[in-house]
């Protein structure tokens, strides 16, 4: 039998008689958001000269401790743990980094992970293969989620790094729902910062108008990139389609620029229906041939062209009773679910009601 498919029965044999004994805990645990690691001062780029000095200094914060664990949780939960990836992703890692995380998650009374297969595990997911990331800090040393070590930053020393250019994340392990937190922009790891031929670099942080645009508006994506001049950026745009790859519709290149900030366009297709969500990528191409793909975090809201009704397509601003994040994906993309958590953190903290369902 398939190792992944064995673990599969294993894990959902288990917790499928667990759910019958009738653990209340479970059901309670599982309504319990995850709390994210926070970002708020992250520069668009950074550049590690490892010529200079080999040590990135991650600088999060976090909304508040979180260190109350019942006895029936992981005895190492509520923690974060920082990662690198080599390259920018559109959809979350996987939910789990090892098998050994859902075994005990498994075990706790508190939980219960169900039909968890190879690819729902960093470890054995073949998305996700080992060359594409790195553990910055360790699975058995996870930091407690405090304010006080918040504070003290992660050191990340990339001696014997590949050089490139990286996407830092932070981990929440909290089974079963645990949480990535993508930390903004680019890390640049390098050998020599001042080599004419680095490898390009690129990332995306906001589009405007921000808010609801029509199919036929300019949009600017802006960002920053780093690369050899002559080198160019190509757009691409696709509506979301349930969990299908979306079909990407390329633009016209444009100059790369200048290192730096950078701002690029493109025209809005029209949606395949009278309103859709659009997610944007763009790749960065240098005189060598060598590319680097980045997403805009989150999808920006599109109606047609002919000027339907904007009513109800438009987030809510999060004032009053609203709802902060759209049906499907939340502004901010994957990476806009940290800033859904909080508002249903401080209601559960504050034990308030909850808003109605969006």
């Amino acid at each position: 039998m398939n190792v992944g498919l064995r673990r599969t029965i294993v894990v959902a044999a288990a917790a499928g008689a667990a759910w019958a004994a009738g653990s209340p805990g479970r059901a309670a645990d599982a309504n319990r958001p995850p709390t994210p690691a926070l970002f708020p001062s992250a520069a668009c780029m950074v550049t590690v000269d490892r010529s200079a000095d080999p040590v990135f200094h991650v600088e999060y914060d976090v909304p508040f401790d979180d260190v109350d664990r019942s006895p029936d949780e992981v005895a190492d939960g509520r923690t974060h743990q920082f990662f690198a990836f080599a390259r920018q992703f559109r959809t979350p890692p996987p939910n789990w980094i090892t098998w050994d995380d859902v075994m005990r998650a498994e075990a706790a009374p508190a939980t219960d992970p169900t039909d968890v297969t190879d690819e729902d595990v960093l470890e054995t997911s073949s998305a996700w293969p080992a060359t594409e990331w790195l553990r910055i800090t360790p699975d058995d040393a996870r930091l407690p989620i405090t304010k006080a070590q918040a504070a003290m930053g992660v050191d990340w020393d990339t001696t014997g790094v590949p050089a490139g250019t990286y996407v830092v994340a932070a981990y929440t392990f909290d089974p079963v729902l645990n949480l990535w937190s993508p930390r903004p922009g680019v890390v640049r790891v390098l050998d020599d910062a001042d080599a004419p031929d680095a490898p390009p670099a690129l990332a995306l942080t906001s589009a405007t108008p921000s808010g609801v645009v029509e199919a036929g508006e300019e949009v600017q994506v802006h960002g920053c990139v780093a690369a050899m001049e002559g080198s160019t950026v190509r757009l691409a745009a696709a509506y979301l389609a349930g969990a299908a790859e979306p079909t990407w519709i390329e633009f016209d290149p444009q100059p790369a620029g200048p290192e730096g900030d950078a701002v690029f366009s493109f025209v809005v297709p029209e949606p395949p229906e009278s309103s859709g969500q659009l997610v944007v990528r763009a790749t960065v191409e240098d005189p060598m041939g060598r590319t680097y793909v980045a997403y805009l975090p989150g999808a920006v809201d599109v109606v047609g062209g002919g000027g339907g009704s904007t009513s109800g397509a438009a987030d809510d601003d999060g004032g009053g009773e609203g709802c902060a994040c759209h049906a499907g994906l939340p502004r901010g993309g994957w990476a806009g679910l940290v800033w859904c958590v909080l508002p249903w953190l401080a209601r559960r903290r504050k034990r308030v009601p909850a808003p109605a369902a969006c």
